[in-house]
């Protein structure tokens, strides 16, 4: 089992890395070039192929004729990272499109979370039980009065970000001839919206049939009584400053802002004000 990381990359992109914030982007850059089928890995490695054998590779033949900076173009690329910069800058430190495109579509040797059989990587399981036990405390503080969320379902596209490239790729042309192309367009992806299925069944004892998205976000609403199971706290943090989510919230806006230490009475809102922490649920259909 491989945890976490990506490593036996082409080049050397240290510095490069230290000085952008998208230094876990290329794997995610990655996936777009595959699920637009310019990026493809072999079908099958023996045991005793060599690893520098069996590696992820953009074939000139899926180029159709395309130089790097086309294909960045072309597969939008260009604008899905946050740093602006992140292509002009790469002669800064004696790198090129052609660079970039060949580490991106090679990959290296990334660990287990990078696929599908994330759950087999030990540190997947104490991460997503954390997302939903942070999405629980951020309803409890809703509920209180505390912040506000918008927990409307819905799903739009951002902007700058490697896991979201606004495309819907068809590949059912592409398994009857490996030669082929996916066929994409931009919309949403399927398994996303409130009322899709999910595939999980014997969730709870008393289950009848498959749960929705919008269906299974109700049930674990931490009010809810049929719930079977509860977090021992929502609002223990040990990792965060004070061990507590809020403070290290209210750390961070200060940071942001540069001003003085949480519970500054200049950061002190108004006695008719409402709260100051706010958070969209942007993810939610996501």
């Amino acid at each position: 089992i491989m945890i976490g990381g990506q490593w036996g990359l082409k080049h050397d992109w240290k510095d490069y890395m230290k000085d952008m914030q998208f230094s876990d982007n290329f794997l995610l850059l990655g996936k777009d070039l595959w699920r637009q089928g310019f990026l493809r890995v072999p079908t099958y490695c023996s045991a005793d192929t060599p690893h520098s054998d069996c590696m992820a590779s953009c074939p000139e033949e899926f180029r159709n004729g395309l130089n790097a900076s086309e294909v960045i173009y072309k597969t939008g690329l260009k604008h899905d990272s946050a740093d602006s910069t992140w292509l002009s800058a790469l002669s800064d430190y004696g790198k090129n499109e052609e660079m970039l495109l060949e580490e991106i579509c090679h990959l290296g040797s990334p660990g287990e979370m990078f696929t599908s059989a994330a759950p087999q990587d030990p540190t997947f399981w104490p991460l997503h039980g954390n997302a939903e036990r942070f999405v629980q405390y951020l309803r409890i503080l809703k509920a209180e009065g505390n912040i506000t969320m918008d927990e409307t379902w819905g799903y739009y596209h951002m902007d700058n970000i490697p896991s979201d490239d606004h495309l819907v790729c068809d590949w059912s042309v592409v398994a009857e001839d490996a030669r082929m192309m996916p066929d994409c367009s931009h919309g949403t992806c399927p398994g996303h919206k409130a009322d899709d299925l999910l595939p999980f069944s014997g969730l709870m004892t008393n289950q009848d049939g498959l749960f929705s998205n919008l269906g299974f976000y109700k049930l674990t609403n931490p009010d809810n009584d049929e719930l079977p199971y509860v977090y021992d706290s929502l609002s223990f943090w040990e990792g965060c400053t004070g061990s507590s989510l809020t403070t290290q919230y209210e750390v961070n806006q200060n940071s942001q802002r540069g001003g003085g230490q949480p519970g500054d009475p200049t950061d002190a809102p108004a006695p008719d004000e409402p709260p100051v922490a706010s958070f969209q649920n942007s993810g939610m259909g996501r």
